[in-house]
This record gives structure tokens, C-alpha cells and sequence, in this order.
């Protein structure tokens, strides 16, 4: 879900929430829809294009067919209020999903587009929505429409560019085996977390998230109720890269290596351990199968207290991600 960047966006800031582990039953997902359609036509934002059935339309012509169902398709919906005479649906002002296999939803606007009221509005609406769902995680954060960061050359070994968004798509702790791990996406200006996460551990500290939180609020924000089942943790922006590493070193946000046993971007050779990709560069001949060494970062008992080994990948500490996403933290 995204709004596309077009000529006349292009570096407009866009506001984007997901939350997930919702219970999308057939009259969550109404309430849902119902409350999108009050609220952004209120703002006046009237939904104009409908996802449903894996295809767009009108709204004014899919919607008929979407109320008749009585949402009991389990495909979810998107809405969009779409700028005029736009060729795409995500050529939008505001851009919705709810899809049930993702136990998501998700929502972005371009505030500076749509003024302050409307702004406000749709905040409004991101809490109602999560309480439709009964979400237990979930972020808001800030981007500037780009085209600068598309098509990134495959490398092997991995850039750290590429390792930092394959590890972000393969996060998905619902119905896998990340399921229960309590590990963050990330680390966000505002995080929506329920009590588990909070009383996760940091590391070997003997402190839970809320409890590291509270240590040092200046700089690590602070967490206030937000719904029944979720609270808000908000934190300076410009603190999240330096909070990102150390929640990293402390084992509370996500990587991929955690749940592999093998490192399959080094093998194993007679010499030592090499970059996978020096077989094919130096064109060494293998008698056998390729073996891997043992990753570093598996965690078999993920619940467990964790440290991370040093060297840490570039990917988490502060400096690479103040340079990769300046405009989260700006």
C-alpha cells in the first residue's frame, strides 16, 4: 500500500500507519469501512476509488456489490480518495488497505495536501481503526515522496541497501515462524505496541522494553495508553537511529539471520571462509556440495535474553540509518 509519486508530489511528506494481528471478522471489517467512508468524506476526502475482489473501480459502482456481501469474503478492501483526472488508484491524497491474510491495515496521507482539520481527522481515525481490528502492533511514520531510492542493483555478497530491505520485507511474525517472537519492525516516531512487547527483555539488562523506556525518557520517549490492548510509545525523532542499535544490540528488533541456523552468503573452504560470491568470481571448483558456517545471529530460543555479537551489520547501527532514512527522523 502507497501512494505513487507523480510530478506534482514529489517530496510532499506522506504520513503511513500499519498495524497488524488484527481480527478482520465480517463486522470488524464493516465497521472498518463504515468509518473510513464517514470520516474522510467529513474531511473532505470522499472515497472515489474501491478495491475489492482484486480489482479497482469506482467507488460510486463497486460499492453496491461490496455493502451486499456483508464483507464476509475475507479479501479485505482498499479505498482511495483519488486526485482528479489521475491515471493510477494510488495517485491518491489518501490511500487505504484492510487485508485479512496480512492481519492488517494500513493508511497514508500527504498532510500538507489536505490541510490541518482533514489531517487531524484521519489521526482520529488510524486509533479507531486499530480498535476495529483489535490490532497488537503497529507504527506511524514519516517519508518524502521519492523515486531516488527504486531499483537497487543486486550484489552478492549483499549491499547493505539490499540487506536492510530484505530483512524489513521478511519480517512477518503472524501465522510463521516468527509467530509470538515480540520482535520490533523497527523503530519508529510512534509505536504501537501491546503488553507482551512491552514486557519483553532488553538484552541482558534484566529490564523489560517499558522498563529500558522509562530509564532515560528524554531520549527514549515515553508510553502512554492508547486503546484497550495497545499503548503509545512516541520518541524524539531524531533519537531513532541511535535507539534502533541498541534495541538491535539487545535482541527487541528483527533481523532474518535470527532464524537461520546456516550463513548462506559465506562458504566454507579448505583455505577459510569466503563470500559466497568468490566461487563464482575466482571460478573455484568444489568437490562436493557447498558448506555453510554457523550464523552468528541464530537465536534458537528467541524468548531468551540476547546480546548481539560484534561486529553488529552496518544495516543497524546509527550512522547507516540516519543516512537511509533522513526524512523518518528530520
Amino acid at each position: 500500500m502507497f501512494i505513487k509519486t507523480t510530478d506534482t508530489n514529489a517530496g510532499e511528506l506522506c504520513i503511513t500507519c500499519w498495524a497488524f494481528g488484527c481480527e478482520w471478522e465480517p463486522e470488524a471489517l464493516r465497521s472498518a469501512y463504515e468509518a473510513m467512508v464517514q470520516t474522510w468524506t467529513g474531511a473532505g476526502l470522499p472515497p472515489n476509488r474501491l478495491g475489492s475482489g482484486g480489482r479497482w473501480g469506482s467507488f460510486r459502482h463497486k460499492r453496491p456489490h461490496l455493502e451486499r456481501s456483508g464483507f464476509a469474503a475475507g479479501e479485505g478492501l482498499s479505498l482511495a480518495h483519488q486526485v482528479e483526472g489521475a491515471e493510477y488508484s494510488e495517485d491518491a491524497l489518501v490511500h487505504a488497505s484492510i487485508f485479512p491474510p496480512w492481519t492488517s491495515v494500513s493508511i497514508c496521507w500527504l498532510p500538507s495536501l489536505i490541510g490541518a482539520e482533514a489531517d487531524a481527522s484521519l489521526r482520529g481515525l488510524w486509533k479507531e481503526l486499530m480498535e476495529c481490528g483489535s490490532a497488537d502492533y503497529g507504527y506511524l511514520t514519516n517519508s518524502r515522496l521519492s523515486r531516488s531510492r527504486r531499483g537497487i542493483p543486486d550484489s552478492d555478497p549483499l549491499s547493505p541497501d539490499e540487506e536492510y530491505s530484505r530483512s524489513a520485507s521478511y519480517w512477518a511474525p503472524y501465522g510463521s515462524e516468527q509467530a509470538g517472537s515480540l520482535l520490533l519492525r523497527g523503530v519508529y516516531p510512534t509505536n504501537y505496541l501491546r503488553e507482551a512487547f512491552l514486557n519483553a527483555p532488553v538484552g541482558m539488562t534484566g529490564a523489560s522494553l517499558r522498563e529500558w523506556i522509562a530509564a532515560d525518557p528524554m531520549r527514549r520517549g515515553s508510553v502512554v495508553p492508547l486503546t484497550a490492548s495497545l499503548s503509545d510509545w512516541s520518541l524524539p525523532a531524531a533519537n531513532i537511529p541511535q535507539v534502533r542499535e541498541e534495541l538491535f544490540r539487545a535482541g527487541r528488533v528483527y533481523f532474518d539471520r535470527f532464524f537461520r541456523e546456516l550463513d548462506y552468503q559465506r562458504v566454507v573452504l579448505p583455505s577459510g571462509i569466503v563470500p559466497r560470491e568468490t566461487i563464482w568470481r575466482e571460478n573455484i571448483r568444489l568437490d562436493g556440495p557447498m558448506v555453510f558456517p554457523p550464523e552468528r545471529f541464530y537465536r534458537p530460543e528467541i524468548h531468551e535474553p540476547w546480546e548481539s555479537p560484534e561486529p553488529i551489520p552496518e544495516m543497524f547501527t546509527a550512522e547507516y540509518y540516519a543516512k537511509m532514512c533522513p526524512e523518518e527522523i528530520n
